[in-house]
């Protein structure tokens, strides 16, 4: 994915391109994915798709320490049927599935992202949508929104446990830059995630201020 990418912008930024990734045997052969920012009025787009290659494929995985996938600022990213893994070996805090960052917006659709040492999806004033997707077993945040928003249909939070210092939940809410975070969840799952006992925060939803 990485050369895909590299190819696409040589001769240049390049934008509205899909990368269709095929799975593979070897579930580390897509490793973490670092997307070019676009340009304070030049904004990007790109999507990530998973062309299954049998009956038995039905993610296409990237697999690593983490971040796994970052967003930078003013791109717009489409993830489509993925499974986003990450490994046990990393230092907590960098271990993200998803890190979106300023000005930026992320789709995740049928996509799975499971056992991040750190924040499952991490969005700082940017746009976080989930559509039929799980964020699950982690060892902190399901999902945690600074600023921007976090748009759930028909999707999963569950599972998310909680690490001394580094908190835990489901999903986290603080204000950013762009002010407070707005969520809708519609006809989506918060359930059985654990925050760090003794602190009075919330499990399922911990709102940091106005949200």
């Amino acid at each position: 994915v990485l050369f895909a990418i590299a190819g696409v912008n040589l001769n240049g930024a390049s934008s509205g391109h899909t990368f269709y990734v095929m799975p593979s045997d070897d579930p580390t052969d897509h490793g973490p994915v670092l997307i070019p920012a676009g340009g304070i009025d030049v904004p990007v787009s790109y999507a990530f798709v998973h062309a299954p290659g049998g009956p038995f494929d039905p993610h296409t995985r990237f697999f690593g320490d983490g971040p796994m996938i970052v967003v930078p600022t003013n791109v717009t990213l489409y993830v489509v049927n993925f499974s986003i893994l990450l490994s046990n070996d990393a230092f907590l805090d960098s271990a993200v599935g998803v890190d979106c960052q300023y000005m930026s917006s992320v789709w995740l659709d049928d996509t799975r992202i499971l056992y991040a040492r750190g924040v499952g999806v991490r969005g700082n004033d940017c746009q976080v949508h989930l559509r039929r997707t799980t964020v699950s077993f982690g060892s902190t945040e399901g999902v945690d929104i600074k600023g921007g928003s976090l748009h759930a249909v028909n999707s999963f939070i569950t599972e998310n446990s909680y690490t001394a210092k580094y908190g835990g939940g489901g999903l986290r809410l603080r204000s950013g830059v762009t002010g407070a975070p707005t969520v809708d969840l519609v006809y989506s799952t918060l359930a059985n995630n654990a925050n760090e006992p003794l602190k009075s925060l919330g499990d399922t939803i911990n709102c940091e201020g106005p949200a």
